[in-house]
């Protein structure tokens, strides 16, 4: 019995690591796009002077990257993740990169024309009250000497308690003309000691998943293939969740997980 548990935890522990280490910005290498200034699952927000389209030429990898070309006298562009990044585990250290070419003749702006930015919200999309500090840093990215080659931008930030989603932003500002590819947003696992979990008591009472929690924690539960089937906050005490899944189901709850059959 202590070895059948113990395979369960680790084959749990792993198999949530495994999730967390998954790409979760859809589209970051900006291959699939509506039209020539439209691009899927990203928004855009331009000002006077500048526009943004698809470039075949100049690109890190694949076929198409990103290009913004800001020849205005001010005014804040920015290209934003749509849908926000989700889910996100507070606690969990993420590394948000992306690849960016500033083109040397058409970026005079070298010391404040580019920067990361970003925005922690609730589980369920809302404006919450979080300090964005690591989303919201306030250094520019600086591109002196760094014109005509691609260069990588990654910073590795950490989602405050209460957190559950993120949106992510790139932006640029006046007299840049600035290439972006390969966005990236994963959960940094390079060992199981990263997320230390403990064993879940959960177990079925009138078909609903039960278990028992502290008032916000978050609550994740998936499939067997690791699909998402609820996030929430919980309540405290004994929490049930009514779900349509037949099978094997995976509950984590803050840092502790268990499995149940329906």
């Amino acid at each position: 019995m202590k070895r059948t548990t113990l395979l369960v935890s680790l084959f749990l522990m792993i198999g949530v690591l495994h999730m967390n280490a998954q790409e979760l910005i859809v589209n970051g290498g900006f291959e699939n796009w509506v039209n020539s200034d439209s691009v899927a699952n990203w928004d855009f927000v331009t000002v006077t002077g500048q526009s943004f389209s698809k470039e075949t030429s100049i690109v890190h990898s694949g076929t198409a990257s990103l290009l913004s070309n800001h020849t205005g006298t001010g005014g804040t562009a920015k290209v934003l993740t749509r849908p926000y990044v989700n889910p996100v585990t507070p606690g969990i250290t993420y590394t948000f990169s992306f690849w960016y070419y500033a083109d040397a003749t058409g970026t005079t702006n070298l010391k404040s024309g580019l920067r990361m930015w970003g925005y922690w919200q609730n589980p369920d999309g809302s404006n919450g009250t979080f300090d964005q500090t690591n989303l919201q840093p306030s250094t520019y990215i600086d591109l002196t000497g760094n014109t005509g080659v691609w260069k990588q931008f990654s910073v590795d930030v950490v989602p405050p308690a209460g957190a559950g989603q993120v949106q992510l932003e790139v932006r640029f500002y006046k007299q840049t003309k600035i290439y972006i590819d390969d966005v990236s947003f994963t959960a940094k696992t390079s060992g199981i000691n990263d997320v230390k979990f403990q064993n879940l008591n959960v177990w079925i009472s009138n078909n609903k998943i039960t278990f028992e929690a502290l008032k916000g924690e978050k609550v994740e539960i998936f499939n067997a293939v690791g699909q998402s089937l609820y996030r929430a906050l919980a309540t405290d005490g004994i929490n049930s969740v009514s779900i349509k899944n037949q099978g094997v189901s995976i509950v984590k709850v803050g840092n502790r997980i268990g499995k149940v059959v329906l």
